[in-house]
């Protein structure tokens, strides 16, 4: 019976213990080498230079994660801010520890920007509805000419300058918040959940979601722990949703732009168009 490796996506036979494509241990859920890592994000058509990901690479050029091996044998991880400097998250020997320092903050981003890739389309979609609905009045039965063609222009030139403004305005805003996001986190090898501003720990004995008490750690520096919104399989955890604190929650809002919590109802399947990745949504500030 064949097996799939869960890095390379290929097929592999039963009985094996290492992918023959790739040599990642059959069964593993998270790339442990640079190789595997590399397997892993062409596996799944990854634009990792468009993510600004650059794998097995020392790149020098402002805004760029990045991770490879020195001439001394040291696995580095690095996050080049937008004025060029560097911020080394590890510089080591335990490559499956650094390689696991990028593929988590790989997961942040590409969570990050779905997520306000599905916020900003439904923005628009939605002012677009309600200005469409506002005139839908008696000028649809007036007479055209070249006074209202005129008109309408300068009313559509009205409407994208004013959506401009608020989406920009709605970005400055998240962009600059200090409220941790609702989703997953990853913190001190163990997997929390932010929900409403609560923290949650999942037990790995007990297997179950628990209350936690306010870490400053994470709770100051929750960016650099951010795992994402959407729950994954090689988290190895249950999934908050299932839990008894998500499903008994009432009210309120679950947005990584408020301390509230609401349900999103966007698609947060592997089939998200990558050509709508915009570094701009990453903050090049921070260390990490």
């Amino acid at each position: 019976m064949a097996q799939k490796c869960n890095i390379c996506l290929c097929e592999a036979a039963d009985g094996i213990k290492h992918c023959i494509y790739c040599g990642a241990e059959i069964g593993a859920r998270e790339p442990k080498t640079v190789d595997e890592l590399k397997a892993y994000c062409e596996a799944r058509n990854l634009p990792t230079e468009k993510m600004r990901f650059f794998i097995g690479e020392d790149y020098r050029e402002p805004k760029a994660f990045g991770i490879y091996e020195d001439a001394d044998g040291a696995f580095v991880v690095y996050k080049n801010k937008a004025d060029g400097t560097r911020a080394v998250r590890y510089s080591g020997p335990d490559e499956a520890y650094a390689v696991r320092e990028i593929f988590i903050k790989m997961q942040q981003e590409i969570g990050n920007q779905k997520q306000k890739s599905a916020r900003t389309k439904s923005e628009i979609r939605s002012y677009v509805d309600r200005s469409a609905g506002n005139g839908n009045s008696s000028t649809a039965k007036k007479k055209k000419s070249s006074g209202k063609r005129y008109g309408d222009v300068i009313k559509a030139i009205v409407i994208a300058v004013t959506a401009a403004m608020f989406l920009f305005t709605g970005y400055t805003l998240i962009k600059n918040r200090n409220t941790p996001d609702s989703g997953y986190y990853y913190y001190s090898g163990d997997y929390y959940y932010n929900r409403g501003g609560s923290w949650y720990i999942f037990d790995d004995e007990e297997e179950i979601w628990s209350r936690s008490d306010r870490i400053d750690e994470l709770t100051d520096n929750f960016r650099d722990y951010y795992a994402g919104y959407d729950f994954r399989d090689d988290y190895g955890i249950e999934d908050f949703r299932d839990s008894e604190f998500y499903q008994s929650y009432s009210g309120g809002y679950d947005g990584y732009d408020s301390g509230y919590d609401y349900d999103y109802d966007y698609d947060y399947d592997d089939d998200w168009d990558y050509d709508d990745w915009d570094s701009d949504y990453t903050d090049w500030d921070s260390d990490w």
